[in-house]
């Protein structure tokens, strides 16, 4: 059973790992099924199992991925086995489909890597690949979307990125109407982890007073 909402490639491979070592001690299998998630369903009243979830026969799938598992394992206790540590470097496989759990790779990177590219995703691996380490190293020939173009343009200067047109300054408050109305104020209740406040302001919008309250 998987908490998604389809059968993945990883789950055949999953339930293939599964059904041969369950075999090498004897149990065989004659079907795999694959229970998941149904999003379409809606409850109405009690919750209907045979509703919410979908069973999928994956006999088919895990058969043809089985055939190879074999040299897949002796392969995996190979490379445990061995004393030195297979060199591979910083690619897509590194999070897919699970995130790698030895980051020493990572160790060397600079500050500003490719990999801290805004929502880089593909073109950060792509960039590896081909040699690019740094961002401010990404080539103007290289396409790239407006807020990648920011980011590269802040670190290759070294100063902050200001929109002058966007940012517009609208005042929360609107302004007195007559001269008694400067005299009123308010109080506003603001909690956080750090605990409970008052705030009292006027009708300008100056904190006049801060009070905690927990």
């Amino acid at each position: 059973m998987k908490s998604t909402t389809s059968v993945k490639d990883i789950n055949i491979h999953d339930a293939s790992f599964q059904k041969h070592c369950c075999e090498k001690f004897g149990l065989k299998l004659s079907k795999c099924f694959l229970v998941h998630i149904n999003n379409e369903y809606i409850r109405e009243g009690q919750i209907d199992p045979r509703e919410l979830f979908i069973m999928k026969n994956i006999t088919t799938e895990v058969e043809e991925c089985s055939k190879s598992i074999q040299d897949r394992v002796d392969k995996m206790f190979e490379i445990i086995s061995d004393s030195k540590c297979p060199e591979v470097t910083i690619g897509s496989h590194c999070s897919d489909s699970y995130d790698c759990p030895l980051t020493e790779c990572w160790d060397g990177l600079p500050e500003h890597n490719i990999f801290t590219l805004y929502y880089g995703g593909k073109k950060c691996h792509d960039l590896y690949c081909n040699g690019v380490v740094n961002i401010i190293d990404i080539p103007d020939s290289y396409k790239l979307n407006d807020k990648q173009q920011i980011q590269q343009a802040c670190i290759t200067s070294g100063e902050p990125h200001v929109d002058r047109e966007a940012v517009m300054l609208k005042p929360r408050i609107p302004a007195p109407k007559f001269p008694e109305d400067l005299g009123k104020t308010w109080t506003h209740y603001s909690k956080s982890r750090f605990g409970s406040a008052r705030f009292r302001y006027n009708r300008i919008g100056s904190l006049l007073q801060t009070h905690r309250i927990s």
